[in-house]
């Protein structure tokens, strides 16, 4: 088996770096959007819950005011 030059093996290297930090970058603000996501459907599990299912329209506007 022949072995790649080393201009080869070291542009590979550096695009997988790359590659690697675009990973990272994109899998940690994936985290932060789940998180908020969580944080508001437990919100919302939260709200349902304090209304047991019933929510009035005028309630809604006098909490908004």
């Amino acid at each position: 088996m022949a072995v790649p030059p080393n201009s080869i093996k070291s542009y590979v290297d550096s695009q997988l770096e790359q590659m690697e930090d675009r990973m990272s970058s994109l899998l940690y603000k994936q985290a932060v959007e789940q998180d908020m996501v969580a944080g508001i459907l437990a919100e919302s599990v939260k709200n349902v819950k304090r209304t047991n299912g019933r929510i009035s329209l005028g309630q809604c506007v006098r909490d908004a005011w």
